[in-house]
């Protein structure tokens, strides 16, 4: 993965259509701590903030409204 300073895109591969179905965005750290929740319409107009996070390996997850979850892996530096 590429590394991330401030931020991270996330983009569904049929945006917006795609979109309707997240119903949450999750930025969890490499031992499973939940680091923040965002809501699709924050994540689609802005990104997800990494700024403030520590170096090291993150996974963004999306959650749809199935109850499915597909997890992405980044890398944060500084």
């Amino acid at each position: 993965p590429t590394p991330a300073r401030d931020r991270v895109e996330v983009q569904p591969l049929r945006a917006p259509a795609d979109w309707q179905a997240i119903t949450t965005v999750q930025l969890i750290d490499g031992t499973g701590r939940l680091l923040r929740t965002a809501t699709p319409a924050d994540v689609a107009a802005n990104g997800l903030s990494t700024s403030d996070l520590a170096s090291g390996i993150f996974f963004v997850q999306l959650e749809s409204k199935s109850g499915t979850a597909v997890t992405l892996r980044g890398i944060h530096e500084y």
